[in-house]
């Protein structure tokens, strides 16, 4: 944390080493922000692409900070990878997931997302969620071509896996698609 108390690092462990690490990072970005308040563009890209990594600006936040800024071929490839997850977050931090009908529209729009042909998201959590979300409102809709469509990638990434739990939820998937076809 800084002084204004905002989060700007966490370990990536809880090893002595990990938290060593992660205050060596917390120090870089403190400095890197340092200089992109002073008005060097460089830093600021790079002080952008740690906050949209860490989660903590929205990507249309990103893009509208960026814009005008002369990004080296790495950092536009940085945040493009990004993108996927940072737009995925955006929209589930606009939603209430444990109320059904906000559930459902995250699942519209995720759907939407999925129709316009973008990326999926990148991390494994964020990919599960996304693509469960998509079945979730395509099951609601009697849509059987939009569930295959979470569900197909879903199972690719996933489906291996030896967890019961993962075998019994796939089984069960697949049973909705069929029913979902007959309709």
């Amino acid at each position: 944390m800084n002084a204004d108390g905002d989060v700007i690092g966490a370990p990536q462990g809880r090893s002595v080493d990990a938290f060593e690490d992660g205050g060596k990072k917390a120090q870089k970005f403190l400095e890197l922000k340092k200089k992109a308040d002073a008005g060097d563009k460089k830093a600021l890209a790079e002080v952008i692409v740690t906050e949209l990594m860490d989660g903590r600006i929205k990507i249309s936040e990103a893009d509208k900070k960026l814009k005008g800024v002369d990004l080296s071929a790495d950092q536009k490839k940085q945040i493009e990878s990004i993108r996927p997850d940072a737009e995925v977050r955006e929209i589930m931090q606009d939603v209430n997931p444990q109320d059904e009908a906000g559930a459902l529209v995250m699942g519209k729009k995720f759907a939407e997302r999925l129709k316009a042909g973008k990326a999926n998201p990148n991390t494994p959590q964020m990919l599960q969620n996304y693509l469960g979300w998509i079945m979730k409102y395509a099951e609601s809709e009697k849509d059987a071509d939009l569930y295959e469509k979470g569900l197909t990638p879903f199972e690719a990434k996933f489906g291996s896996s030896q967890d019961p739990k993962a075998k019994a939820f796939f089984a069960n998937a697949h049973k909705t698609l069929e029913k979902l076809k007959q309709k």
